[in-house]
């Protein structure tokens, strides 16, 4: 599903850069897909009928740093209109390539090995469709 565009001058074709698919699912009649692209954004690809795909304008914009990382597509039941289990909402990694903020103390339950070992620090955040009722709408916030 990468983008193919041919070079108006040359006629050579280029195929854009795509990493993980993180997200395919059907909403609103369409099939949709969501990939990781250079620059560290999600595009956002529609088809029919899985065999002519078509992007959209990228459902998360790049970020500063490594950009927007693995995540998914869900679509949970938050107990308010139109997030009733019918809409698409991501889950994702912002800014992956970012400093950290310093880990916080582990809780007093948990020991001195909590925490231990990776130094990794949990990175997440949810976007939402803007307008949920265009299944070609791909501007999340």
């Amino acid at each position: 599903m990468n983008a193919v565009t041919r070079n108006p001058v040359t006629g050579e074709l280029s195929v854009a850069h795509l990493n993980d698919v993180n997200a395919i699912f059907e909403y609103g009649g369409l099939f949709h897909a969501m990939c990781q692209k250079g620059g560290g954004s999600w595009t956002h690809t529609v088809s029919a009928d899985l065999a002519h795909w078509y992007t959209l304008p990228d459902a998360l914009p790049s970020q500063p740093g490594w950009g927007t990382c693995d995540g998914t597509v869900s679509f949970p039941n938050l107990g308010e209109a139109p997030f009733d289990g019918s809409t698409p909402i991501i889950t994702y990694g912002p800014n992956c390539g970012g400093a950290l903020p310093p880990l916080p103390p582990p809780p007093a339950a948990l020991g001195s090995r909590a925490g231990a070992g990776s130094g990794d620090y949990p990175r997440f955040a949810v976007s939402r469709p803007q307008r949920v009722d265009d299944p070609y709408d791909s501007l999340y916030n």
